[in-house]
């Protein structure tokens, strides 16, 4: 983070990002996020909302770019998705953006900016928040053909929504916006969704699908580990022979 100050109204680019919070439910918090880039930084924006595409950076960037996103945002109830306000239209059309798009956000009291991101253990680095009385995208959105069908198809269930925008090769990230912005499943069932429970979902109902595919494949007739380093973390895969089954470890090493 380069400097400090406060902002009332922001005008810059979504990666594209938005956030359905959890707290209240059924009246949440929803809007988009947006970057903001101080006056004297060289910093590119992040043009994907896709968080995979932050890894291999280097931990100051990963960051700053979070330490930099504005999410903004008001409470509504998850059934808004019936009628959508502009706010949510705004939400709405972020969510359906292949890349980074300009929004513009009216705050309703100063921000305070270019501070230190809240951490926790469960969490990505949180930049600032607050409401936000207008949200425009400004300029073109550039929206996936497959993407626009299904947000329009009005008699598909979610989890057969994930799957046409799968094989169209719309990535998980994007698919849990619109699962979150209220875009995906049959007319009148369809509602907002935390942003956290629904990279929940999202990820739930993608792994039945892949399994539906992978279980009666052949066993594999030797082990294969494989291994990765990033940020201090170390991973390590181990694929052995014999019937399907899925284990997961995960541990603080000692002095972390």
């Amino acid at each position: 983070v380069v400097q400090s100050g406060s902002v009332s109204e922001l005008v810059g680019p979504s990666p594209p990002s938005l956030f359905v919070g959890r707290y209240g439910y059924p009246d949440v918090r929803a809007g988009p996020s947006a970057a903001w880039v101080p006056d004297d930084s060289n910093a590119t924006p992040l043009a994907s909302g896709d968080p995979a595409d932050l890894f291999g950076r280097p931990l100051e960037e990963v960051a700053a770019r979070h330490a930099n996103l504005i999410t903004g945002g008001s409470v509504m109830p998850v059934g808004s998705t019936a009628s959508p306000d502009a706010m949510l239209e705004t939400t709405q059309e972020i969510a359906m953006a292949e890349k980074s798009v300009d929004v513009e956000l009216d705050f309703a009291k100063p921000i305070i900016v270019g501070v230190n991101p809240t951490f926790d253990s469960m969490s990505t680095p949180l930049g600032p928040s607050g409401e936000v009385l207008r949200a425009e995208v400004v300029g073109h959105t550039s929206i996936p053909r497959k993407v626009d069908s299904v947000a329009n198809e009005n008699d598909l269930l979610a989890a057969d929504a994930m799957g046409e925008l799968t094989e169209a090769s719309i990535g998980e990230a994007q698919i849990s916006r619109l699962l979150s912005s209220g875009l995906l499943g049959r007319e009148g069932s369809r509602k907002l969704v935390p942003t956290r429970w629904g990279i929940t979902a999202t990820d739930d109902m993608l792994g039945k699908r892949l399994w539906d595919r992978v279980r009666d494949h052949p066993s594999l007739d030797k082990v294969l580990v494989y291994e990765a380093t990033y940020l201090d973390n170390v991973f390590h895969i181990i694929l052995t022979p014999g019937l399907w089954a899925f284990h997961m470890l995960e541990a603080w090493t000692r002095g972390s």
